[in-house]
């Protein structure tokens, strides 16, 4: 076991737990807090990779990289067993596991080029982007909702009242 072979090993793994636990929170809908300010106190936020609710945006797409998330953990957890167990790249059960994971991330590339290309069925986004619609270059929300929670889950976050925040109001500057 290499120090370079284990530093790879762990950049895999942090990169697999960072692509897993970003989808979650896609999936779930949690904004990033500066998103989330920024479109309270001033409106859309104005950034190309959107937002994680947003529908066809960088940010928004995050949760297809779940699968090569995973692909990369079962791809790191394969070669630190090689490594501990001190096989060699002949081993099948390491080749097993990088097939595995090459399979993962495949399959999350096709479904991100889909998601841009063409677009996802609205039943395999998040709920906080499921309703929308890139009408006319806006992103329109067209199925509010059937249910009190459905319609909670996909409103857009809307600007405050500028009069809650003493600092940006007009008046005080």
């Amino acid at each position: 076991m290499t120090p370079a072979a284990l530093a790879g090993c762990v950049a895999t793994l942090a990169v697999g737990l960072v692509a897993v636990g970003n989808g979650v929170q896609t999936w779930r809908g949690v904004e990033l807090s500066a998103v989330e300010r920024y479109e309270r106190r001033v409106g859309a936020w104005p950034k190309a990779t959107g937002s994680r609710r947003k529908y066809r945006t960088l940010w928004g797409a995050g949760y297809l990289a779940m699968p090569a998330g995973v692909g990369f953990l079962v791809a790191a957890g394969g070669d630190l067993t090689r490594m501990v167990l001190t096989e060699d790249r002949s081993w099948p059960v390491w080749q097993a596991s990088i097939a595995a994971a090459a399979v993962l991330v495949t399959v999350s590339a096709i479904l991100a080029v889909t998601y841009f290309w063409p677009g996802v069925p609205d039943a395999w986004r998040p709920p906080s982007q499921r309703g929308w619609e890139v009408v006319a270059g806006h992103r329109t929300l067209l199925r509010p909702g059937n249910t009190i929670r459905q319609r909670r889950q996909r409103r857009p976050i809307t600007p405050d009242d500028p009069d809650r925040y003493l600092s940006r109001s007009p008046v005080h500057r």
